[in-house]
């Protein structure tokens, strides 16, 4: 396999701003990866005038994969548009990833013009006070690293027998060139006031050509204004292999990532986010086995 058909499999198996970063919260977040609950686990309330709080962030990421294989750098920047009294029931934000990749020098002929934006937008939608869903859309422009094209929609049940616990079905399609790749997703979250544990699994079996399965656990702690305490850990097979990788490779992929947002005012703040992610390929002659080192550093600032 060429090193240009190993680098999907890479950015797939060690989703720097992917599956993580698309991960829904168990409860309306202020964003993603470097958010967390709002203060109270019920619908806030509705008195007084709509609020919308809007928060912007950007800043550098950077992950270095081991045995000399090279490395991958970018921006990433996130925009919210909050609604803080509850009153408008419809928050959301929107990702954008600008990834370049440096290999070895080694390998520098063959993949040093690798480069990808990746754009994906998620809206929250509260129906009533149980029941909420979530719209992705998403979509990559430059070489194909990221899928060319996503939709996903997820809905979730808050159970007013058990207040907190809410469960979750949906569904997504993705396309990669040349294929498509549906899936279902599954799960489940239990809410306090100020933490939350998330667990999804997202699996092919029955709609994709080739059965997969991944999974992921979401713990949030921290309080708006204050601090946000994120830790993700991902695991499995990967629901979206590039169809770069031969179909008889078989992907077992897992990763830690730790983010900590800090206010430092009001309005401003600042968070770091470290992983370590691992990635075999199995199903051939003899194994290959990815390691990658990274982290992303972001200021915001809420107005």
């Amino acid at each position: 396999m060429s090193w240009r058909g190993l680098l999907p499999v890479m950015v797939v198996c060690f989703p720097a701003n992917t599956r993580a970063a698309e991960a829904p919260p168990p409860i309306p977040l202020e964003g993603n990866s470097t958010s967390g609950p709002i203060e109270e686990a019920e619908p806030a309330a509705k008195e007084g005038p709509p609020v919308f709080d809007f928060k912007a962030s950007t800043g550098p990421f950077y992950g270095h994969f081991s045995d000399g294989q090279g490395d991958w750098f970018g921006l990433h920047s996130r925009f919210w548009v909050l609604d803080v009294t509850g009153k408008r029931r419809w928050s959301g934000y929107l990702d954008i990833v600008d990834m370049g990749w440096q290999p070895d020098s080694s390998n520098a002929d063959e993949l040093s013009d690798t480069r990808a934006d990746f754009f994906v937008g998620r809206a929250l939608r509260y129906w009533n006070d149980n029941f909420y869903t979530f719209l992705t859309l998403g979509g990559t422009v430059g070489d194909a690293i990221f899928p060319r094209g996503m939709a996903e929609v997820e809905a979730n049940y808050l159970i007013p027998s058990a207040r907190g616990l809410v469960v979750t079905f949906g569904g997504g399609y993705r396309q990669y060139e040349p294929a498509n790749r549906p899936y279902v997703v599954l799960g489940g979250a239990y809410s306090l006031p100020r933490a939350a544990l998330l667990y999804r699994y997202y699996t092919g079996a029955s709609i994709a050509r080739r059965r997969s399965d991944t999974h992921l656990m979401t713990f949030v702690w921290g309080e708006r204004l204050k601090f946000w305490l994120r830790a993700d850990f991902l695991w499995g097979d990967e629901s979206h292999p590039s169809p770069n990788v031969p179909s008889g490779l078989q992907l077992d992929s897992r990763s830690i990532s730790v983010t900590w947002e800090q206010w430092l005012m009001d309005d401003t703040g600042t968070s770091l986010q470290l992983g370590v992610a691992e990635a075999a390929i199995t199903g051939r002659d003899t194994p290959t086995t990815f390691h990658r080192f990274g982290g992303e550093l972001r200021g915001f600032i809420t107005f």
